[in-house]
């Protein structure tokens, strides 16, 4: 977590190809960016809210990447990558 509430999901694809990710994240976020280390930051993301978590897919994980997430309101968040 950085200041302002801001959190930071960092991902790493050891696989030789890229491939989607989908993500569900406790906690009510909006906006989300994703920063892949081989273009300038950031490319938006739609999410999707769940219940209590919200959703959203990055598309082409290549190498790595990091996913900002701002808090719309305070929650308990936890991570959970599929």
């Amino acid at each position: 977590q950085s200041p302002g509430g801001q959190k930071v999901l960092e991902l790493v694809n050891y696989a030789e190809e890229p491939f989607s990710v989908q993500c569900r994240i406790k906690g009510v976020f909006s906006p989300i960016r994703y920063e892949p280390p081989e273009q300038a930051c950031c490319e938006s993301l739609t999410p999707t809210q769940r219940g209590a978590f919200t959703e959203f897919v990055v598309p082409s994980l290549r190498i790595a990447g990091r996913v900002y997430l701002a808090n719309r309101k305070p929650t308990d968040h936890n991570a959970e990558v599929k």
